[in-house]
């Protein structure tokens, strides 16, 4: 009953007008910022004590109303920097489309698709969002040595594929995606750094034998 006091000041934060028309395909702004809100506040509340009486929710609804405005704010000024930059890097894509070989094309798009999705926020971690740029960035990147040096392309493309493509069907036919799911995703984003966008650095040692040993423990 008390979830419209928690959420009140929370819903009072607006997303800046260039992330509201690049989120546009997904929603509204509005459920753009409803989603970021049931996101943070089902996290807040998976780390909470089991409440046991009306006092106990009315301590634990005090202090997620407190905190939530403050986090939310602090997602949604990474979100506005990343939601602009993957609206401009698809349409670059977009743009060059009939440039690109069809497989680059695909996976470029498949990238985009896997990193922002009506839902996204309830899987990534704030550290994982913090990445989110410099993914971009090296999507960007090799947009340019693409159109420039195809072959250089398809060759990165096929040592991407050997990896990412298992992946993809993985989570294409499972029932849900998982949380797992989502940390070998993050770490195929530093393997697509490593090899489209090296100058750009990866957070951890990254390689295709590390991602394949590390997706046989996905699957089992």
């Amino acid at each position: 009953l008390k979830y419209p006091k928690i959420t009140k000041q929370a819903q009072k934060i607006n997303p800046n007008l260039k992330a509201a028309l690049a989120w546009d395909s997904l929603g509204t702004d509005r459920q753009l910022i409803d989603a970021v809100i049931d996101a943070r506040l089902e996290a807040a509340i998976s780390t909470t004590e089991t409440v046991h009486s009306q006092s106990d929710f009315d301590q634990l609804a005090q202090k997620l109303s407190a905190d939530l405005y403050r986090d939310v704010y602090q997602w949604l000024e990474i979100i506005n920097q990343v939601l602009v930059e993957w609206y401009n890097v698809w349409q670059a894509i977009e743009t060059h489309s009939e440039s690109l070989g069809e497989d680059s094309y695909s996976d470029m798009i498949q990238e985009l698709d896997y990193l922002i999705y009506d839902g996204f926020l309830k899987m990534v971690t704030f550290e994982q969002l913090k990445h989110y740029p410099r993914y971009l960035d090296a999507l960007n990147m090799r947009l340019e040595t693409a159109l420039h040096s195809p072959q250089k392309e398809a060759d990165k493309l096929s040592q991407l594929s050997e990896i990412s493509e298992p992946f993809y069907r993985l989570c294409e036919n499972a029932p849900i995606f998982t949380p797992a799911y989502q940390e070998f995703l993050m770490t195929l984003q530093e393997y697509r750094v490593s090899l489209f966008a090296q100058s750009l650095g990866t957070q951890q040692k990254v390689s295709g034998k590390r991602l394949k040993n590390m997706f046989k423990k996905v699957i089992v």
